[in-house]
């Protein structure tokens, strides 16, 4: 559903971010880890990715580690692909070390791979390391299942403790969401965390306007309707070039270069039909059951003049199609859904009134009848 973008030329924004890791990838944060944590699809693999591209110093090397192609089976496979990766990032800087060993990393994971940091260490001069971890979830899940030993963790805080050369960023979703906010997890004191979100207005309109600049223009109308329905998430990374692909077939099949409202809502129509199953995938499939009940309920009593409601009437447009959940429950759903950045709460008067934070989403939502069909497949 969209790669993450590894060229600087098509990435837009997150100066933050970058500033962010900056800051705090020395001195006396040096023994934390950093957590970059947020939704699947808000382009934290894209950062990363990035990263590569611009490191925090001159003098880091970078290196992408993916913990989800292909996801470890043995703490072996872990550190053995981890020091096959830190071994080629060093090769490209001139920084030569002996290759790995496969069936070192067998017999004895972690004694092998500190010793083969240790080495990396001692011919890295003046430069620092950056391991980049992506999909730390994956991880959590296969300790959580008892595939892999929880001691992974509690040796990266060890070899963190003891090196002053050597920095992990990890990024995650939910799974590293809840262990933020675990007192009895390694990243509850270790971690120091920072949310990836939204783009903001000006991150957003740049990914919009300056890929077709060359050969297309958007009516100002287009633009403001896009960010609205959008809400200006990274989700564009992949949503926004299949709006401006399909607009620029569009202009071109009609022999113009410019795209008026009316193009734009051509082609809304077709991506909220979701024939490809893009926004189910990528944001309803994900959610657990209450979350998804209280989800499509939302988007049933929500609309351009109604933007919030209170927990009760969304209760009762449970209740009328035979999905009520009790009210603790909803209410934990709701919270969980604005963690997630899908819903906003705003307090009216004296109660919290909740709304959705993409219009697209409802839209969807709404269009395709997801509570009934939920209510009909609870009856099967």
């Amino acid at each position: 559903m969209g790669p993450p973008v590894k060229t600087p030329q098509m990435f837009y924004g997150r100066q933050d971010v970058f500033d962010w890791i900056g800051e705090n990838i020395s001195g006396r944060h040096q023994q934390h880890i950093l957590v970059l944590h947020g939704e699947r699809r808000m382009g934290k693999t894209s950062i990363l990715y990035q990263l590569c591209n611009r490191p925090p110093t001159p003098q880091h090397v970078c290196v992408f580690f993916s913990l989800e192609l292909p996801p470890p089976k043995s703490l072996g496979d872990l550190f053995y692909s981890m020091a096959r990766n830190i071994h080629t990032e060093m090769t490209k800087f001139g920084l030569s070390l002996p290759d790995p060993v496969k069936d070192d990393f067998r017999d004895d994971a972690q004694r092998s791979f500190l010793s083969f940091c240790e080495s990396a260490e001692s011919i890295l001069g003046d430069r620092r390391l950056l391991v980049m971890m992506d999909e730390m979830d994956v991880l959590i899940d296969k300790v959580e299942k008892g595939m892999l030993s929880e001691d992974v963790f509690h040796f990266i805080r060890g070899l963190m403790q003891h090196s002053d050369r050597i920095a992990f960023l990890v990024t995650g979703a939910y799974k590293v969401r809840d262990m933020l906010k675990n007192s009895r997890s390694i990243l509850f004191n270790m971690a120091r965390p920072y949310k990836i979100s939204y783009l903001n207005q000006s991150e957003a309109e740049a990914l919009i306007v300056e890929p077709v600049a060359e050969y297309l223009i958007y009516d100002g109308l287009v633009v403001n309707k896009i960010l609205r329905v959008s809400a200006c998430h990274p989700y564009f990374i992949y949503f926004i070039q299949y709006i401006c692909d399909s607009l620029v077939k569009l202009a071109r099949a009609q022999r113009k270069n410019f795209v008026a409202l009316l193009d734009l809502d051509v082609v809304l129509h077709d991506v909220i039909q979701d024939n490809t199953g893009n926004l189910q995938k990528a944001v309803y499939a994900p959610l657990a059951l209450p979350e998804q009940k209280a989800l499509a309920a939302l988007a049933n009593v929500t609309d351009d003049y109604r933007i919030l409601v209170p927990p009760d009437v969304v209760a009762q447009e449970l209740d009328k199609y035979k999905l009520g959940i009790t009210k603790p429950d909803l209410l934990d759903a709701l919270h969980s859904l604005c963690e997630r950045d899908l819903v906003v709460d705003q307090r009216v008067g004296q109660s919290l009134q909740y709304g959705f934070k993409m219009d697209l989403i409802r839209m969807w939502l709404r269009q395709n009848e997801v509570l009934l069909r939920l209510s009909q497949e609870t009856k099967i």
